[in-house]
């Protein structure tokens, strides 16, 4: 637990992170951001048994809040909330690729249940029927119970 950012990991400097088969639980940040991970700068999630679950973020991503080019590849990303803002699974201002992950079960205040993209030039392409096997029953207050901004186009 920690007072600002990032309740198991915090990396402030613009630097490249990567973790492999990491197990982020029960974390929570009060009065920050990132109730799981925080991270500045890239990050890299891999491995078939990464797992950041049950994460409590009091502003901004419930499980993870990345300002950058985000890659997640494996992982179950569920029960994680932000209470006051967005993002209840992961709230992201750059770009994000998943690959075989799971987010679910992710709540937050505001927008983006499971994942709020904060960018609103950037546009998020995807495959619209494979998102929604991988993103799935989260839980919005305002809009967005999986995606806000909501995917509009697919490839």
């Amino acid at each position: 637990n920690s007072s600002g950012y990032g309740g198991a990991f915090s990396s402030t400097d613009n630097c490249n992170i990567s973790l492999y088969n990491i197990k982020i639980l029960n974390n929570f940040t009060e009065g920050g951001s990132g109730g799981g991970i925080y991270a500045y700068g890239e990050l890299t999630i891999d491995g078939d048994k990464s797992n950041i679950s049950n994460n409590v973020a009091d502003t901004y991503g419930g499980g993870i809040m990345v300002k950058n080019k985000t890659t997640i590849n494996n992982c179950v990303i569920c029960n994680n909330k932000a209470l006051k803002n967005c993002g209840g699974g992961i709230h992201i201002d750059g770009e994000l690729n998943l690959n075989n992950a799971k987010i679910y079960k992710n709540w937050c205040n505001q927008r983006g249940g499971g994942i709020n993209y904060e960018n609103k030039n950037a546009k998020f392409f995807y495959d619209k029927d494979r998102i929604k096997k991988i993103v799935y029953d989260n839980k919005a207050n305002q809009k967005g119970n999986d995606f806000y901004p909501e995917i509009v186009e697919s490839m």
